[in-house]
């Protein structure tokens, strides 16, 4: 979750909207993991799909992501 949050951070100063900042997120991580030295080949889908897994639970669980104004629920 720490890559997520720093991919997080990083974005945070250049004035994205906040689905941009998501999907580039998500984008920064697939091209991360792809230039991993231990990255074994599989589907770009399928590689998508596990990454935009983890982004939305780091998003709803690990709160990497600032809170909503007015948004209270807890989500479990």
């Amino acid at each position: 979750m720490a890559v997520i949050r720093k991919q997080y951070v990083k974005l945070l100063g250049e004035n994205v909207e906040p689905y941009e900042m998501f999907f580039s997120i998500i984008d920064n991580l697939i091209e991360l993991i792809m230039n991993s030295k231990n990255y074994v080949e599989i589907p770009y889908e399928e590689l998508e799909m596990c990454v935009s897994i983890l982004v939305v639970d780091a998003f709803i669980r690990c709160k990497i992501f600032k809170n909503p104004e007015g948004y209270n629920h807890v989500v479990t």
